[in-house]
This record gives structure tokens, sequence and C-alpha cells, in this order.
């Protein structure tokens, strides 16, 4: 961020690209199995959520976190990687590797279709997934997003009375 400017000269949307590049670079998480990861945008997020809508066969993502946190404030020595199993992860976790791992223009011609979509994340993770990674890969995923949604900025106020924004 360009330390001359003040925080209200820097538009909210500017700002949020900054500090998630910066998150991006100082978090060692830019890679997976050698292949280099983009920072995690509105656009794949946005593109992420509609093709899951499509897909009924697999298991919310966002859950993970939620079932982590539940397991951690019962005290439970139970780890979510014994107690489920990737399989319920890793086509969603896989969709977003898959995403971040290639550039808008390799996946454009497939925006229309999300089964052709779908079945091209699938058929890259068979190969870049191996058997026994599935957790690391679940793991990046759920933090690739949830980087991503810690940067989004919160607009001011309504005049309803109540904040807008998450």
């Amino acid at each position: 961020m360009d330390p001359t400017l003040a925080p209200e000269d820097i538009a909210p949307g500017a700002a949020a690209d900054q500090l998630r590049q910066q998150a991006w670079h100082t978090a060692d998480s830019h890679t997976w199995a050698g292949i280099p990861l983009q920072p995690w945008s509105r656009q794949r997020e946005s593109l992420f959520v509609r093709l899951i809508e499509h897909d009924e066969t697999t298991t919310g993502l966002d859950s993970l976190p939620l079932l982590t946190a539940r397991l951690a404030e019962k005290g439970s020595t139970v780890t979510i990687e014994t107690l489920l199993s990737p399989m319920l992860f890793i086509e969603q976790a896989a969709l977003v590797l898959y995403l971040a791992a290639h550039q808008p223009n390799q996946w454009d011609h497939l925006r229309g279709r999300p089964a052709a979509f779908l079945r091209a994340a699938n058929e890259w993770s068979e190969k870049h997934i191996p058997a026994g990674d599935e957790w690391p890969a679940i793991h990046l995923a759920v933090l690739l997003r949830t980087q991503h949604h810690a940067v989004i900025p919160m607009r001011p106020a309504s005049r309803a009375g109540g904040p807008s924004g998450n």
C-alpha cells in the first residue's frame, strides 16, 4: 500500500486488493504441487459459487471451518481428518485449486457449460491431487477462500442504521 496516501484516499476495492496481494505474498500458500496459484479473487469466488450450485452431489467446503471450530470448542482430541472422509470435500477443493491454478483466459470457454467446467476441474484434479493428498488440498482451498473473505471491505453503515457488507 502506498504510505503517502491517506486511508480515505484509497478506494475500498483497491485497498482490499492490495491487502489480498500482500497477504498472498506473505503466506506460503501460493503453489500446489509446484503449480503457481493465483490469488483468490471476486471473479473466481463468483464462478466457484455458481458452479457448485449446479453440482448437488458435493458437500459444502464452507462447512469445514465450522465443523473444525466446533470440535475445538468441545476440546475434542479427534481431528476433522479422522472424523470425516476427504471425499466429502475434495471435489469442491479441487475446483478451487483448478480455478486458482489457471488464468481466466484458460477457462473462459467453459463458463457457459457448468458440466464441462466441473469435468475439466475433476480431470485436472485426477492428475494434480495424488491419493493421500486430499486433506492438504482441502485445507489449502479453505485457506484461499478464507483469506479472500477476510479482506473484503466493509461499506459504511447504511442510512437504515445497520452496517452493510460482510
